[in-house]
């Protein structure tokens, strides 16, 4: 039984399908380009990837050299490629403080927050939602260096190695 869809599409006419497919229990995983897709479509479906964030995460590993060759080179357009990777990892990290700050009201003041909890809600939230879009190879990656920039502390759990939120 096929229990995991994929809608390759930024046409807002297969929201219909979509959400058929979800009403079944199905999964369904939409892929689009960014600038064109419908929000309806991303909206409707469990999970969102951008075929442009595919596209530039296999640029990037296969082409390793020219990553050092226009590290070296200082100019206008590095600095400005340094400001956005910033204000993107700035975003992300908003994005984390937001969502563990939606969440606190729903615990106990016992219980923890997960990492994982935080990324589970934040794509329901925001479907297309993907680390890597952040500059990221990982969640716990996103959280570890929010954390060192004093952004959230984290701890790791000693049981499931996984990350507990403490604060924000």
């Amino acid at each position: 039984h096929v229990d995991t869809f994929v809608v390759i599409s930024g046409d807002s006419d297969f929201s219909p399908l979509v959400s058929k497919l979800r009403e079944n229990n199905k999964t369904v995983i939409g892929v689009g380009v960014k600038n064109s897709t419908s929000d309806l479509l991303i909206a409707n479906c469990d999970e969102f990837i951008y075929y442009d964030d595919l596209v530039r995460g296999t640029q990037r590993k296969r082409s390793p050299a020219k990553k050092k060759v226009t590290s070296r080179k200082k100019s206008s357009h590095g600095k400005e490629a340094a400001n956005s990777e910033s204000d993107l990892k700035q975003e992300a990290w908003d994005l984390v403080v937001k969502t563990y700050e939606a969440l606190l009201p729903e615990r106990a003041e016992d219980e923890k927050v997960w990492g994982s909890m935080i990324k589970q809600a934040i794509k329901r939230r925001k479907p297309g939602f993907a680390e890597s879009y952040y500059g990221y190879q990982s969640f716990g990656e996103l959280l570890e260096d929010a954390a060192k920039a004093g952004v959230i502390s984290v701890q790791r759990d000693g049981k499931s190695g996984g990350y507990v939120v403490t604060s924000a």
